[in-house]
């Protein structure tokens, strides 16, 4: 199927294509000659579900570094973590571990981001919540809400330096938030020159 969802993991040196029917992914090396080399695909099992159309496409994909993880938001809200093996074990693509899908929104994931410093994972979907959270092995451990959006969010940036984010969705001003205040109110971002 069409791809929907591509990551470069830093560490390992690959890209990471998702098809939209969720049920092939593909990896490719980077090499030192700057030539990529097709490295395998395997199929995204999800457990728990004998229908992965239930789950519906792949939207957003992304590398959580510090934990080799591969995080996969869904259009139906789902968040799918995929734990990567080390480099010698990606020879052998079914050696990947993949979570029973969480139900974070209610409707699809648009975006995310791997808040660096916390290690916290935020989504942002259609049904316009943010939604930051710690994930243990298998479950979420701890969800924090940002409220402020009345309609879909699509996309999140991230400043290290000042530890905020800022959000856009439909609404004619993006959002800024502080990383570790959750339920402080969003600051909106107003053009002053063309409001």
């Amino acid at each position: 199927g069409m791809v929907n969802a591509c990551e470069y993991m830093h560490s390992l040196s690959l890209f990471v294509t998702c098809a939209s029917e969720l049920q092939q992914m593909r990896l490719w090396s980077v090499h030192m000659r700057k030539e990529l080399r097709f490295v395998g695909q395997c199929a995204v099992d999800v457990p728990g579900n004998s229908s992965i159309t239930a789950i519906k496409a792949s939207e957003r994909l992304i590398f959580q570094r510090d934990t080799l993880r591969l995080l996969l938001g869904t259009r139906s809200g789902h968040l799918v973590t995929l734990s990567m093996p080390d480099l010698d074990g990606l020879k052998r693509l079914d050696d990947f571990e993949t979570s029973a899908p969480l139900r974070l929104h209610k409707d699809g994931i648009t975006d995310m981001l791997v808040l660096p410093r916390s290690n916290r994972v935020v989504t942002a979907g259609m049904d316009g919540q943010i939604i930051s959270h710690v994930l243990g092995d298998d479950e979420l451990r701890s969800k924090s809400c940002y409220v402020g959006h009345q309609r879909g969010v699509c996309s999140l940036a991230y400043c290290p330096g000042y530890e905020i984010f800022v959000s856009g969705g439909f609404e004619y001003q993006a959002l800024c938030w502080a990383e570790n205040l959750p339920s402080s109110p969003a600051f909106p971002l107003v053009d002053t020159v063309q409001p």
